[in-house]
């Protein structure tokens, strides 16, 4: 997923996201995912 813009000193922010599941329940719809995010801000 893409990341642009924010607020603040983080305005100009741009960079990626990266999600990945670990691990799902599809009994409950419960699931473990790891975010791992990437920001440049100039």
């Amino acid at each position: 997923m893409p990341v642009i813009g924010g607020t603040g000193v983080f305005g100009f922010a741009r960079g990626k996201v990266h999600l990945k599941t670990h691990s799902y329940n599809a009994t409950t719809g419960n699931a473990i995912v790891k975010c791992d995010i990437y920001v440049f801000h100039y």
